[in-house]
C-alpha cells in the first residue's frame, strides 16, 4: 500500500494505471477481475480524474475536507477523520482528486 501511496502523492495528474492499482489494491472488484490487469483497466474507476469518484472510496463512517496549500506550486491537502476519532488520516496531492485518493487510502489501511 504504502508504495502505491507514494506514487498517487508524486503523480502529478490523473492516471489510468493509479486507478487501475487502486481498484485491485482495494478489492474493489470481482475475483475474477483480479486476475486480469485489462479487465481491471476498464472496470476500474476514474478516481485520480474525478473528485466524485475519489470520494467513494472514503470509508464509512469518515468525514472529509480537503483544502488547497500553497507552496513552492499549487498542492491540494485532503484529510479523513472517523466520526468518533479525532485522529486524522492525510493525503496531499497535486490535485484535489489524487489528495482525496491517497487521504482515503491511508484512513481504509489504518482501520
Amino acid at each position: 500500500m504504502e508504495e502505491l501511496l507514494i506514487r498517487i502523492e508524486a503523480a502529478t495528474g490523473p492516471e489510468r494505471a493509479l486507478d487501475t492499482d487502486i481498484f485491485a489494491e482495494l478489492g474493489l472488484g470481482k475475483d475474477w477481475m483480479r486476475t486480469s490487469r485489462e479487465v481491471q483497466k476498464v472496470w476500474s474507476e476514474r478516481y485520480t480524474a474525478s473528485i466524485d469518484r475519489a470520494v467513494t472510496l472514503v470509508p464509512k463512517g469518515c468525514d472529509l475536507f480537503v483544502t488547497a496549500i500553497r507552496r513552492q506550486e499549487g498542492r491540494f491537502s485532503a484529510g479523513i477523520f472517523p466520526t468518533d476519532d479525532p485522529y486524522c488520516e492525510y493525503g496531499e496531492a497535486a490535485t484535489p482528486a489524487l489528495a482525496i485518493c491517497a487521504a482515503a487510502l491511508r484512513a481504509r489501511d489504518a482501520s
